[in-house]
């Protein structure tokens, strides 16, 4: 038989959610968002359980355990909050809530504390996350992994047979580490917690516009390298960017920035021209860092285009008005998912975790509250989120150490990636960002990609 239960959630789109799933479970939901009106329905209405947010003004969600502990009968409580501090859960169970549990939880977990309060059971440990079918798959080309300058140079002034012949000559050399390297590294190490190799966390795809016989040196490097690499796409001169759905990528990386285009106009996946690497750049060996830019990037061009089209102050009002309304899904949002799916598979642990998020934003108050909003919303939780204000982000990535660092506009890349490895997410044709780009900054594009297509330059 189900319960009838109260939930309290400022945000209306969270509080909604949350209902729904719910009632799917048979249970009876009545949905406020107001700590006050829930005090005042808790004095008015029987109920078998409250789920109430922490905060909210003027009256916060302990006020609501309150209300509920001196219910007749007393009503069980769960206290829901994305701040994990000891302190905090120490003085939510002693205001008399059942659990203190922390955002975002899956339904999968949500279903079996509302099962075991049916049968007056103590409040369940942290359900096993289920994993994924897939694992996070990432393309990257061979010169966006590799320098691979020097055969580059060879191919430009000598011709494709002397290309050849340099590749056939040095193919047992070792190669120098390209931007993404470091990020390579980190994902393949993830695996290590992968109870089966056959079934790994995440898989990347070496892709290339060489032959076979030319992509022998690069599969040779990263043998050498002792870096398990099963998957290679050589294409013998043709584009990579068709092959981005044929093996379900979730991220492409590379050097050339047509074959990137070309995948963000289709939306395959994410996708990103990596900037040349940074040097003596040493990301961290035990963890993965990844750091990504907001509007435009992780959320839809809408609020973007407002800030260049109308100015700041039409984009701050439009945040304030809007701050309730999650914003729409940008190129990376699923690749933001998706990865954070993965973390929830690996060892979690206050001190370290296998995988880092951070959210780098120029936006700062009163904008900062819709961004909350929408990653409530998804139940995607962010490691670190600097909203900077419109102050330069290249010295917080360079304290952040992040293993790659994903934005949009060159004015935040081109410092950043003196410090960082670093990528620029192209705006879709067609996009209100991709038709308003000008022949100016393409041209100024011109330190960081090359736009001819040699077999090394892919």
């Amino acid at each position: 038989m189900g319960m009838k239960i109260l939930v309290m959630f400022p945000v209306r789109s969270v509080a909604d959610s949350y209902s729904r799933a719910i009632r799917r479970l048979g249970d009876q939901v009545q949905t406020l968002y107001s700590a006050k009106d829930a005090v005042d329905a808790l004095r008015a209405t029987p109920f078998d359980l409250v789920i109430t947010a922490l905060n909210d003004e003027p009256v916060d969600g302990l006020a609501v355990v309150a209300a509920a502990r001196a219910a007749t009968p007393p009503v069980e409580a769960l206290v829901m909050s994305g701040l994990d501090e000891k302190a905090l859960h120490a003085k939510v169970l002693e205001a008399g809530a059942l659990e203190h549990v922390l955002l975002p939880i899956s339904l999968e977990d949500l279903k079996v504390r509302l099962d075991r309060l049916r049968s007056k059971t103590a409040p369940p440990p942290a359900v096993a996350p289920v994993t994924p079918i897939e694992p996070l798959v990432v393309g990257i080309s061979s010169s966006a992994l590799f320098d691979l300058t020097e055969a580059d140079a060879v191919f430009r002034t000598q011709g494709i047979a002397a290309y050849r012949q340099h590749m056939l000559a040095t193919e047992n050399d070792a190669l120098a580490p390209g931007t993404g390297f470091p990020l390579v590294r980190a994902l393949l190490a993830l695996n290590q917690h992968a109870p089966d190799l056959e079934r790994p966390i995440a898989e990347v795809i070496v892709m290339s516009r060489n032959s076979p016989e030319t992509g022998l040196r690069i599969m040779n490097a990263l043998e050498g390298l002792g870096l398990r690499v099963t998957r290679f796409a050589f294409t013998g001169g043709e584009p990579l960017a068709d092959y981005a759905r044929a093996f379900h990528l979730d991220l492409f990386l590379s050097t050339d920035e047509q074959d990137v285009q070309r995948v963000a106009n289709t939306g395959a996946c994410a996708a990103a021209v990596l900037y040349p690497p940074p040097h003596g750049y040493a990301p961290p060996e035990d963890q993965l860092r990844v750091a990504v830019d907001g509007d435009a990037v992780l959320f839809g061009q809408d609020s973007e285009a407002i800030y260049q089209r109308e100015g700041l102050q039409a984009f701050l009002q439009n945040e304030k008005d809007a701050r309730h309304e999650p914003m729409a899904d940008g190129p990376f949002a699923n690749f933001l998912r998706k990865l954070a799916q993965v973390r929830s598979l690996l060892p979690q642990q206050v001190e370290y975790a296998p995988i880092r998020i951070a959210l780098v934003t120029a936006r700062g108050a009163p904008a900062q509250s819709r961004v909350i909003t929408t990653l409530r919303t998804w139940g995607v939780y962010v490691d670190q989120t600097f909203f900077l204000g419109g102050m330069p982000k290249a010295e917080v990535l360079k304290a952040l150490r992040p293993h790659i660092f994903f934005d949009d506009q060159r004015g935040h890349l081109d410092p950043a990636s003196a410090l960082v490895p670093s990528g620029r997410v192209p705006y879709a044709d067609g996009s209100p960002l991709g038709r308003e780009r000008t022949t100016a900054e393409t041209d100024g594009a011109s330190n960081v990609v090359r736009l001819s297509r040699s077999p090394a330059d892919s």
